[in-house]
């Protein structure tokens, strides 16, 4: 049986509480993500930053605020040797794309999201390398009214 710990993502960009949403929005643009988890210098989940948080503070020019005050406090999380089933339930009935994952002592210990899951369904997990097919559109030549045998 396939465990969180096999799709997740262990190399984890996160942030601090004390760090200002500029200097957050700065963070999540340089890494191309759309959130991250929010935790103390022990590794302690505290929250979680989306783009979302950012955009309604934004709008407010709250940019130099602190994280701590944007940042969403409810975090839905899965244990690192939880069954995978446990994830993709998690997400379907919370409704997110992404979990922070905890390890044994409740530290994080890596994110999983809704692409990790497919992958590893797929029987490409993390550590796999995807080829990539390019499907070209047919020329003109090809362009037929009639049907082409297979």
């Amino acid at each position: 049986m396939n465990r969180v710990r096999d799709a997740m993502q262990a190399a984890v960009v996160w942030l601090t509480r004390d760090q200002s949403l500029q200097q957050a929005a700065a963070v999540l643009a340089e890494h191309d993500i759309s959130g991250a988890p929010v935790c103390d210098r022990e590794g302690n989940v505290l929250g979680v930053l989306s783009k979302t948080d950012l955009t309604e503070h934004a709008a407010h020019d709250d940019l130099d605020q602190s994280v701590e005050r944007a940042m969403t406090t409810h975090v839905v999380y899965v244990g690192a040797d939880e069954p995978l089933d446990r994830a993709i339930s998690l997400m379907a009935f919370e409704g997110v794309h992404r979990l922070v994952v905890l390890d044994g002592r409740a530290h994080l210990a890596g994110i999983i999201t809704s692409m990790d899951v497919l992958r590893e369904l797929a029987g490409y997990g993390r550590r796999a390398s995807m080829r990539v097919i390019a499907v070209a559109p047919p020329d003109d030549s090809e362009r037929s009214s009639e049907p082409r045998p297979r």
